[in-house]
């Protein structure tokens, strides 16, 4: 049976603090092993995207390096939602109360958002809440059940190691609540975080969990639109999707 989703209770971060772990996971995918996890994760983004169109695609919250990536999508517009750190052409706000309307995005990405979130199941409500009938939803995140996980312990208090991993089993049960269906899961990094030479010659990989999954999903609602009436303009501009918070 499917746990209800927590409510949602404001915990919000520091600006200071939020900017601090921004600059943190940036500095770690520039370095090993963050290097290996995003050269990884992009490979599976790229077989991905290109099945991802429409008219915005959306990265909300992670680390700006990701958004590079955003090109490989058929979307026709694509930006990011970022706190106070937010690079240049970035829309600032909190993953948790997003700036943008309902009904309107194409295509949310979540690279990490949920492990550092303080609430990854209000993320997702509002991940729902702005998505279009059909939109797609992917999210990447560390397995908190794997050699990755375990690694955790050891190097607490340290980004990413300080994140809220979230289990892909618990993820799920997220987003059936929530209407969406999973289109496809991968798993990435079956091995050690560390260097260790000759690892992957010392046994069956594939035996172990990843330590890195994606997971694929589609808002699965149905809007009853009058005949003869558009959905949305063939045109529109950023600011008849971004709107700021009350």
């Amino acid at each position: 049976m499917l746990a209800c989703m927590p409510k949602f209770k404001p915990q919000r971060q520091d600006a200071a603090q939020a900017r601090r772990l921004g600059h943190a996971l940036a500095a770690w995918f520039a370095r090993e092993p963050g290097v290996t996890v995003f050269h990884a994760e992009r490979t599976v983004l790229e077989s991905c995207l290109p099945d991802v169109f429409g008219y915005y695609l959306l990265q909300v919250g992670g680390p700006a390096i990701f958004s590079a990536l955003l090109g490989d999508s058929r979307a026709r517009w694509c930006f990011r939602v970022a706190p106070d750190d937010a690079a240049p052409g970035d829309v600032c706000g909190e993953p948790e109360r997003l700036p943008i309307a309902t009904d309107s995005i194409d295509a949310v990405l979540l690279p990490h958002t949920l492990d550092f979130s303080v609430a990854p199941h209000q993320v997702l409500r509002e991940v729902e809440r702005v998505l279009v009938p059909e939109g797609h939803l992917l999210i990447l995140g560390f397995n908190p059940w794997s050699l990755w996980g375990l690694w955790r312990l050891a190097r607490r208090g340290r980004p990413p190691w300080n994140g809220r991993f979230v289990a892909q089993y618990r993820l799920n049960d997220w987003l059936s609540l929530l209407g969406f269906e999973i289109v496809a899961s991968h798993s990435l990094l079956r091995r050690a975080p560390f260097a260790l030479p000759g690892f992957a010659r010392r046994g069956d990989t594939r035996l172990l969990p990843g330590g890195v999954y994606l997971v694929h999903a589609r808002k699965r609602v149905s809007r009853i639109v009058p005949v003869g009436l558009a959905i949305r303009p063939v045109e529109r501009l950023l600011g008849g999707v971004t709107e700021p918070i009350p």
